[in-house]
């Protein structure tokens, strides 16, 4: 059975890759900030008491999955998806992308205490998961966006470098 060539991560989708991965940082820091500065959202999650971690941990997983399906369409859209494996490894580029890039942030935020945490350790797992789980909701397929000058300029522009 012969493979047909996979280009997970090529020229063409470390854009997407970036992209899903800055996306899933700015909702991390959207949802954190929406559960802990309103008082509502605060006391219905249960933050605070003992457990609260739990459905947090729930509303990570539902908004990274989110994140990784839009990601997956984006990819999908532009250049196709020949199987679920290609989507899976796309879908944990996207969830380790957001790790990076919230980590140095944490650093900065809470010092190394905080990096060296095991909440470092579940961030990493719940958003690769999070973002595999999207895998699911999104079934491979040809490219299915019109061709775009512009996007075939910046295509033809990197495949020169």
């Amino acid at each position: 059975m012969s493979r047909s060539p996979v280009r997970t991560a090529g020229p063409g989708r470390w854009r997407e890759v970036a992209l899903t991965s800055a996306m899933g940082a700015v909702t991390n820091i959207a949802l954190a900030w929406m559960v802990l500065a309103s008082p509502t959202l605060s006391l219905h999650l249960g933050a605070g008491r003992p457990g609260w971690v739990t459905p947090f941990l729930a509303l990570e997983v539902v908004r990274m999955a989110i994140v990784g399906v839009i990601g997956l369409v984006l990819v999908r859209q532009r250049h196709g998806l020949t199987d679920r494996s290609e989507a899976a490894r796309l879908a944990a580029l996207f969830g380790l992308g957001t790790w990076v890039l919230l980590t140095p942030l944490s650093l900065l935020g809470g010092g190394v205490a905080a990096v060296l945490a095991w909440g470092t350790v579940t961030n990493l797992a719940t958003w690769v998961l999070g973002a595999l789980l999207g895998v699911l909701f999104v079934a491979p397929g040809a490219p299915s966006r019109a061709d775009n000058v512009y996007l075939r300029r910046l295509d033809h522009e990197d495949a020169a470098r």
